[in-house]
């Protein structure tokens, strides 16, 4: 059985190759790439080429494809939350302002409509 460290590695290099392999394709039929989620056990290479990837296709506007990473409905509740208690602390909203539509807007997916097409994988390897 591979070590996790291993698992880990070998997932890194396929997802680098699939995204530089596919995103100039991407990029040509009109679909933006946005990534959600917990980034921080992801490689800084991972990230740089996440955010070259989002950066190149940030102005298409034929389909929205969104990978999560380490994503979860708490996490992103925790996020959001941490972000708007900043937020209230600087004084960019107010406490009493606070609604479920103005929560919405700090939740990692606030700039989408719901999603067409939503799949789940465990965190098996697979």
């Amino acid at each position: 059985m591979a070590s996790s460290f291993g698992r880990s590695e070998c997932f890194a290099k396929i997802f680098l190759r699939s995204l530089k392999k596919e995103i100039a394709e991407l990029h040509r039929l009109g679909v933006r790439m946005q990534f959600i989620g917990d980034f921080s056990r992801l490689t800084v290479g991972m990230q740089h080429e996440m955010k070259k990837a989002e950066a190149l296709t940030s102005n298409n506007q034929q389909l929205t494809f969104v990978l999560a990473f380490n994503y979860g409905g708490r996490w992103d509740i925790l996020q959001a939350s941490k972000r708007m208690a900043e937020d209230v602390v600087q004084q960019k909203v107010m406490l009493h302002e606070i609604d479920e539509q103005q929560f919405s807007q700090y939740l990692a997916l606030a700039d989408l409509p719901q999603p067409d097409l939503f799949i789940r994988t465990s965190g098996e390897c697979r």
